[in-house]
């Protein structure tokens, strides 16, 4: 009887054994965790840090409304790359310089009773340096260094006079509750000359 018990026991060891082999029990899927995760995409050459601004990191060039701008150029690409944009191309053939290229860098109104500039991606209105509608129209970076400027006394400063009246003294342009304004500037950036028609050559050449 005993070999008998122990053939048995060991019949029985070995079945119990073989269940929790089971390769269909022991196997498991691999978790979504440990699965190889997609390669990142290349950031797109181009973007959008506004309405109508686009900009384009191969050609570090940036345009508002589809015309190249050196103040938005500036802003996110140097003033390496601003300079290069004022450049005439040179015909490689004759060595000669050709047209000057078309750029702008105009002064307009998105709403009623404010104003924005290009020149240095800045909004006004008569409160003062707007930073949330300067972020909006180009960006977060424009918000930032406009936001440091108003709060700094050096010459690239935004300044405040009475309860109008914003002065930008890095474009030369003074605001009123009406917007750019040639009297303003003459008056308080007189030791600015030309600014007050600089100014107004701008604003002719800007969309009303």
């Amino acid at each position: 009887m005993k070999p008998l018990f122990f053939l048995g026991c060991c019949a029985a060891a070995a079945l119990l054994a073989g269940c929790a082999s089971d390769p269909a029990s022991t196997s498991s899927t691999p978790s979504s965790s440990k699965a190889a995760a997609a390669p990142t995409p290349p950031p797109s050459p181009v973007f959008e840090p506004g309405p109508s601004v686009r900009c384009d990191r191969n050609s570090k060039v940036c345009s508002y409304a589809g015309t190249a701008s050196p103040g938005l150029t500036r802003l996110y690409f140097g003033d390496g790359a601003a300079n290069a944009l004022l450049r005439p191309p040179v015909d490689p053939t004759t060595g000669l310089a050709g047209p000057a290229p078309k750029v702008a860098d105009p002064i307009f109104k998105p709403s009623a009773g404010s104003s924005c500039d290009t020149l240095v991606a800045s909004c006004y209105d008569i409160d003062g340096a707007n930073l949330d509608l300067t972020k909006q129209q180009f960006g977060s970076k424009a918000a930032q260094a406009l936001g440091g400027r108003t709060q700094s006394n050096a010459p690239t400063r935004v300044a405040r006079y009475g309860d109008t009246i914003t002065c930008d003294y890095l474009s030369k342009v003074c605001y009123d509750r009406l917007g750019a304004g040639y009297g303003v500037t003459l008056l308080y950036l007189d030791d600015h000359p030309g600014a007050a028609d600089r100014l107004l050559q701008r604003l002719a050449n800007s969309p009303s």
